[in-house]
């Protein structure tokens, strides 16, 4: 999991320098169906760390993750329970995390520069852009400064013998490298609170709605541009309305003819009254027989 994890996040950096950089690249390199693409790859590659090389033991005795299962009694100074191909793993993860964050900080700070010279006063509404460039960029780093930490002391800690602290510190950095991404991304990022808010008060307002009012949609905004729907996807969209719609429809029929035999049943047991025949008969019929009576009379 963490091969695939890391593999993953070294995608993600890679995909944030291209889409800063260019647009043209990112469409044609991650638009679409393209970016399942670029996830199989990690997936294979930790399916492939997981079935062909050396496991990793926890030792009970130091609170961590160690390719020596005797670790702490008997050191394994011939690498017996050695993997190569992890630490060459964690080699490719400092660098490249390091490396590729270093250029997105470089390719924003020249960004942030051209719309600061092109333009002769700063705007409020550039004011918020750079804000939340920043707010991003931070975000990204720290999600990637824990998983170089993490890496770095792993590395560390496989062929030189450290204090319990700094093992227990790589300890969580592994678990809060699995786990920390969703709270930074609720913590400073705006749009996703706002959509996991919306996603969780929906079905509530359902149900209370008397005291519950459902939050209005809104657009999702990045970097000031609103992200508007394709003719394809407002297509699906609309056919997803009318399927929702068609279901309710054969759900109300289905209930009423579960409903149909006890209705039925009810009127056996309890037959209506006989009802006058005057009421029953039709209008001309009512009016041919009240003729009949006055010719008798």
């Amino acid at each position: 999991m963490w091969c695939c994890e890391t593999v993953m996040e070294m995608t993600l950096a890679f995909n944030r320098c291209v889409e800063l950089s260019s647009a043209r690249w990112t469409r044609l390199l991650f638009h679409g169906k393209r970016i399942y693409l670029w996830m199989l790859f990690p997936t294979f590659y930790g399916l492939y760390f997981f079935w062909f090389t050396q496991t990793l033991t926890y030792s009970g005795i130091f609170f961590s993750w160690f390719f020596n299962p005797h670790i702490g009694y008997i050191d394994d100074f011939d690498k017996t329970y050695h993997n190569d191909f992890h630490t060459y793993h964690n080699y490719i993860v400092i660098t490249v995390l390091t490396g590729t964050y270093a250029a997105f900080g470089f390719i924003l700070y020249m960004k942030s520069r051209q719309v600061h010279i092109s333009s002769t006063s700063v705007s409020s509404h550039e004011q918020s852009s750079k804000r939340a460039q920043n707010l991003i960029f931070f975000q990204v780093i720290l999600i990637s400064l824990i998983n170089a930490v993490a890496a770095s002391i792993y590395v560390y800690m496989q062929f030189v013998r450290i204090s319990e602290f700094l093992i227990v510190i790589g300890q969580l950095t592994w678990v809060l490298a699995h786990g920390i991404p969703p709270i930074i991304y609720l913590v400073f990022n705006k749009t996703v609170r706002r959509d996991v808010y919306s996603m969780m008060m929906k079905p509530l307002s359902k149900i209370f709605y008397c005291c519950i009012k459902a939050p209005a949609d809104q657009s999702t905004r990045l970097f000031n541009t609103t992200v508007r729907r394709t003719p394809k996807q407002l297509h699906s969209a609309n056919y997803c309305v009318g399927k929702n719609r068609l279901a309710k429809f054969l759900f109300r029929f289905l209930m009423l003819l579960a409903k149909l035999p006890e209705r039925l049943r009810r009127q056996r047991l309890h037959p209506l009254p006989p009802r006058a025949a005057r009421s029953l008969r039709r209008p001309h019929e009512a009016t041919e027989g009240h003729q009949q009576c006055l010719m008798i009379d």
